[in-house]
């Protein structure tokens, strides 16, 4: 772990004692963010004097051994439900604990953290590859994760990854969403079963929305008139993007999950599934970054 006098010139504290698990505060002149080092999960994000960028639901179940319901998930090496019986979700790299490999200070005060992962702090049952994750987290006016994932077996791996990032919102049904016009989805909401669409237009919230755009590598941007911001989304080395708002029924059917939030929160994910799964060889690597930035309405 880096030495205390570093995480103090880069204006990072630890905090060991609020949750079950180290989490990192990394506050400065242009931004401030909470770093779980289990999960390798950013918590929250603001730009210095902003309103939070980021949703936490009030129901969220802080435990190892089980995920945190908002913030940044880190999903890998798969997405959505397991192949087999009785692996976790979304992969194992959100109920992992990660480790802090270093921080340094960027231009601009910005402040990068780099966390870590291989298959020695993994469960056992839940891992049968080897590998090295890498998560790099920039802290400014701006939030940037880069996700590096390193295949150190002898086999060629396939993965899947997203960043499944929860944005706060004044109210999901007043917002719009832009920069998916004329893109392809696959439609996940029960009462499409899966179906292929094209989206046209801009998107709004007004019912239940869990739909995979691919290809897609342009950037989306969310419109918020009540709060008066945009939030603009950018990323590279990912061809899919995941939107989700659980609306009303399944909302109500998650324990970790307030019955009414849903009002507050949008899921726009930087993601490598579906089409978009990488085939990484022995000794290689793939990356994926994501940028989020906010703009002010005047």
């Amino acid at each position: 772990m880096t030495d205390e006098k570093t995480l103090a010139a880069c204006g990072v504290t630890i905090d060991n004692n609020t949750l079950p698990f180290p989490v990192l505060n990394v506050v400065n002149s242009a931004g401030n963010a909470k770093i779980s080092l289990y999960g390798g999960h950013v918590l929250s994000f603001a730009p210095a004097g902003e309103r939070p960028v980021l949703w936490m639901s009030s129901k969220s179940v802080f435990e190892v051994g089980k995920p945190i319901r908002g913030g940044v998930p880190v999903c890998w090496p798969w997405f959505g439900p397991a192949a087999q019986d009785g692996l976790p979700g979304h992969g194992f790299a959100r109920i992992s604990m990660w480790n802090l490999t270093g921080v340094r200070k960027l231009a601009g005060d910005a402040v990068q953290v780099v966390l870590s992962l291989d298959e020695s702090a993994c469960d056992a049952a839940f891992c049968n590859i080897k590998f090295r994750l890498e998560l790099l987290v920039t802290v400014g006016r701006v939030l940037e994760l880069e996700l590096r994932a390193f295949n150190t077996g002898t086999a060629v791996e396939t993965y899947q990854a997203a960043l499944h990032t929860y944005f706060s919102v004044s109210e999901a049904e007043k917002i719009s969403i832009h920069g998916l016009d004329n893109v392809p989805y696959t439609d996940k909401a029960p009462e499409f079963a899966g179906e292929r669409r094209v989206q046209f237009g801009d998107l709004d919230i007004d019912r239940e929305i869990d739909r995979v755009f691919c290809p897609s590598s342009g950037s989306v941007a969310v419109s918020d008139p009540e709060f008066r911001r945009t939030i603009r989304v950018e990323k590279c080395g990912s061809h899919s993007t995941v939107v989700w708002n659980p609306w009303i029924n399944k909302s109500r059917a998650m324990a970790d999950f307030g019955d009414n939030e849903y009002h507050r929160m949008l899921c726009v994910e930087c993601a490598n599934v579906f089409d978009d799964v990488r085939e990484v060889a022995p000794g290689g690597m793939t990356v994926m970054t994501q940028k989020i930035s906010v703009e002010k309405w005047d």
